[in-house]
């Protein structure tokens, strides 16, 4: 085999080795932008003796609440609520749980799913419920109020603990938290729905590309070894 010919078999499965490990930086990193379309908004209202309310808004990843907060003068509720759309991928039983401190009320679709009444908002609580659920995309509603005592004075801590976990059916009881690639703020599209749909399964480009470098290392081979016969035969 010709010196340029050996070099060139090593030297084109690195470059397939280089393009596959940018383009699969380049689709992380694409992904990665794509889903801050993803979750759901977030409203927070702050309700005060005066009858003066203020409201923050903003888009969250999923239902996650694990904080204190300062209890600011004549405050006398707070509540937080989640909305927008979840997808649901199969049609069947699940099972959802909260870890929570305060009362909620969680809705799916025209059904409610799973709740804490008021008045079982004295400490942390786990709670379960299962529902049957039709694949596709849902409403979804999370009202959530956190648990301010009357006792209560200004500068006070006060906490608020909201998570929300699911079992998809055939998961057996292996529960996990809802992620953003379910979550959508508004009715999602062909497009929006593909974009989630390739973050769920990113972890599975690189092994695609492992499997093709491996198929060019191998084809290189098998390329190679017609070659080296020749010159095996002409040396002799």
């Amino acid at each position: 085999m010709p010196p340029s010919a050996r070099r060139e078999q090593p030297r084109s499965v690195s470059h397939a080795a280089v393009f596959l490990v940018g383009l699969n930086a380049a689709t992380f990193v694409a992904l990665l932008v794509l889903m801050r379309g993803n979750g759901l908004m977030r409203d927070e209202r702050n309700v005060y003796a005066s009858g003066r309310t203020d409201v923050a808004a903003a888009r969250e990843p999923s239902v996650f609440l694990q904080d204190e907060f300062e209890v600011p003068p004549g405050l006398q509720a707070q509540t937080t609520t989640w909305q927008g759309y979840i997808e649901i991928p199969t049609g069947g039983g699940y099972a959802f749980s909260a870890v929570t401190w305060g009362s909620f009320d969680l809705r799916i679709g025209n059904r409610a799913v799973l709740s804490n009444p008021p008045e079982l908002t004295a400490d942390r609580r786990s709670i379960r419920a299962d529902a049957d659920l039709e694949r596709g995309i849902q409403p979804f509603r999370l009202v959530y109020n956190a648990p301010i005592s009357s006792q209560a004075k200004p500068g006070d801590r006060a906490p608020r603990l909201m998570q929300l976990y699911w079992t998809v059916p055939g998961g057996g009881e292996y529960q996990h938290a809802i992620g953003r690639s379910w979550f959508y703020p508004t009715r999602p599209g062909r497009v929006r729905r593909a974009i989630a749909l390739l973050w769920r399964v990113k972890m599975g480009l690189p092994v695609v590309s492992i499997l093709a470098l491996w198929w060019l290392w191998i084809h290189a081979e098998l390329r190679a070894r017609p070659m080296r016969k020749t010159e095996e035969s002409q040396v002799a």
